[in-house]
């Protein structure tokens, strides 16, 4: 049975493949027809439609398809042409990565200042690809002496250059420099490797930094001086300056920044610039030199006040100034309460440094206290007076005694009974007076920058249980003579610049012009930020005339105001030459209700600006200007009274 129906099975695929592999179309036309005959249906047109619409969709989806893919496709090459790229630049092998470039420097970790200091610099290239026109840049820190030279300079740069490094090769060099500054400070040697590849103008760089700690200075600095004074007693300090360096330091400069209340008094050797500054020049091995400062300190009790000592070279750029710091120290000072306070008020003004007005009298009170918890016994109190704006014939004094020939007004036992014997606590006041120079003379003089200074200095004995001690103390003071500012108004009709109109004497509801001159004289000191003000009345316009040009003359109409900006106004202007000098136009319309009077032109002159030796804010007014002109010569009387228009 099986027999027979693997038989069955065998014939048909034996009839099937002759079918199929017979020549011409009968086979395959044949099994065509067999299997694939067409079939008739009626299909509803509702159907049919949609099956249309469904094949236009499935027409196009495809295509969507297809884009999208593309875009993948496309996305997915570009992010791995990125990256190829990328992996080429910095890591391949075939360009120039700056991960292959090594800077590498050989040399000391610590360096003594002044020292020449001698580095190994090696440049190496692992590309494949040489580098062009490689320059290796060398940056020494800030005040570094170049190995040519030997001279600080605010900073050295040194440019090496390899031109071409090819690929695996390398270069060394060896560069010197002196380094300088502070004990303990960490210098940074900076290097860096500017290169170009082939066929590219984009410079690239590699950089490397080389620190190095400065183990000790090129000089040290050593001060003496007392850890606590008296507040205005006398203190003196010692600065030693000595060499370090095994090799000659150039150019050495020496600052000492005093703090707040310390009054400068002298100093051996003087300093080189103002008070606190000495050129010092080139220190050899081994050498040292001393400075001796003398001052006041003043403060409360209590208080601290610190001194800052610097040495360095010279700065390039500024012979004044240090370009770079060698050592410095610092000192502080403690201030006691004097054992016996004086202090002089000059009207009412306690400060260090007032200003009084000039050719006035000045009311002076010294007050005196014993701060002590002991007694003092024979105080003795001075006020030595000095300066070019010191009149010796002025001063008066209550209970004490003037000695003119010293220029000294002193007080003691003898004059004063409580000096005997002071107990803790004490206090009293000693009145006198005095009156300062005239600042300019009939001969045509004036005085520069007129002050008058003032030294109190304190005496006494301190009553202890190893017996009485005597101690002194000194405080100065400085009255500084304030310029003498003026300014000269002027109406005017017949003479100015302009050519005015109008009745004189003027005359109701007719317009008169006039011009307004102002003049400005000082003498003793410059006077910054001048200004000359006034204000106009209702019935007086501003007519825009003045002169000359080169004066700043403005009119505000919202406020009525007229002012002159003269900025500067120097010393001996008007007494040794010109005066400033501006002049301004106006336009009065007198109302009938000024018939019978003299009116008012403008408002009150006011002069202001600051003093800029005293540095105090002065200011200089004058009356309002009216209708009668005393300084026109062809004023006549009676010319500035407003009268009736005639009928």
């Amino acid at each position: 049975m099986f027999e027979s129906e693997n038989k069955k099975e065998s014939d048909s695929i034996g009839e099937l493949k002759r079918r199929l592999y017979t020549r011409g179309d009968m086979g395959r036309r044949s099994l065509r027809d067999s299997r694939l005959r067409a079939r008739e249906e009626n299909t509803p047109e509702s159907w049919v439609k949609e099956k249309e619409s469904d094949t236009k969709l499935m027409s196009r989806k495809p295509k969507t398809g297809m884009f999208k893919k593309l875009f993948v496709a496309s996305f997915l090459f570009f992010l791995a042409a990125v990256s190829y790229a990328s992996y080429q630049f910095l890591g391949g092998n075939n360009v120039v990565s700056s991960k292959n470039i090594n800077i590498s420097v050989l040399g000391p970790a610590f360096i003594s200042g002044g020292d020449e200091v001698s580095l190994q610099v090696s440049v190496e290239n692992r590309n494949t690809v040489p580098l062009e026109f490689a320059e290796l840049l060398v940056e020494y820190p800030k005040g570094a002496a170049s190995g040519e030279t030997g001279v600080a300079q605010e900073m050295v740069r040194n440019k090496i250059s390899f031109k071409k490094i090819p690929a695996g090769g390398s270069y060394q060099e060896i560069v010197k420099a002196t380094l300088y500054g502070e004990e303990g400070k960490e210098q940074t040697i900076n290097f860096t490797l500017e290169y170009r590849v082939e066929g590219s103008n984009a410079i690239f760089k590699k950089e490397n930094t080389y620190p190095i700690r400065i183990s000790s200075s090129p000089i040290s600095l050593s001060l003496l001086s007392p850890k606590e004074t008296n507040a205005g007693q006398e203190l003196s300090f010692k600065i030693k300056v000595a060499s370090n360096a095994p090799k000659d330091v150039p150019g050495v400069l020496l600052q000492i920044d005093y703090p707040p209340g310390f009054f400068f008094k002298s100093a051996e050797p003087k300093p080189t610039y103002n008070n606190n500054v000495w050129k010092l020049g080139d220190f050899h091995t081994g050498s040292s030199r001393e400075i001796n400062v003398v001052g006041v300190l003043s403060g409360e009790d209590g208080d601290e006040r610190t001194f800052r000592i610097l040495g360095g070279g010279i700065s390039p750029s500024n012979e004044r100034t240090i370009g770079v710091i060698y050592n410095s120290i610092f000192q502080t000072v403690a201030i006691r309460r004097p054992f016996l306070d004086a202090r002089v008020l000059l009207n009412g003004d306690s400060s260090d440094s007032v200003a009084i007005p000039g050719g006035r009298l000045v009311r002076g009170v010294l007050i005196w206290k014993n701060n002590l918890p002991t007694r003092i016994n024979n105080a003795e109190i001075s006020v030595k007076l000095s300066g070019n704006a010191f009149d010796r014939g002025t001063v008066s004094t209550e209970r004490g005694f003037y000695n003119s020939s010293l220029s000294t007004i002193s007080w003691d036992k003898n004059t004063v009974e409580d000096f005997q014997m002071v107990e803790p606590g004490g206090t009293g006041q000693l009145p006198f007076t005095f009156t300062p120079a005239q600042l300019f003379s009939s001969s045509g003089g004036i005085l520069s920058l007129p002050q008058i200074n003032l030294q109190i200095i304190v005496k006494g004995e301190v009553v202890s249980s190893s017996g009485d001690n005597s101690v002194s103390v000194t405080t100065e003071k400085i009255a500084k003579i304030l310029t003498d500012l003026q300014v000269l108004s002027r109406a005017l009709y017949s003479i100015g610049p302009f050519k005015n109109t109008g009745p004189v004497p003027p005359v109701a509801e007719k317009e008169t012009t006039y011009t307004i001159s102002w003049s400005v004289m000082n003498s003793a000191s410059d006077v910054s930020g001048a200004t000359v003000t006034t204000t106009l009345p209702p019935y007086v316009k501003w007519t825009g005339e003045t002169s000359p040009e080169s004066e700043d003359i403005s009119y505000d109409e919202g406020s009525r105001t007229v002012t002159w900006r003269l900025n500067t106004v120097y010393a001996s202007t008007g007494y040794r030459n010109s005066g400033r000098e501006a002049f301004f136009q106006i336009s009065f319309l007198p109302s009938l209700s000024h018939v019978g009077s003299s009116v008012g032109l403008t408002g009150g002159v006011s002069l202001a600006g600051t003093d800029s030796f005293a540095n105090t804010a002065i200011q200089t007014t004058k009356n309002s200007l009216t209708t009668l002109l005393n300084n026109d010569p062809a004023f006549k009387v009676g010319g500035d009274i407003v009268v009736f228009p005639k009928p």
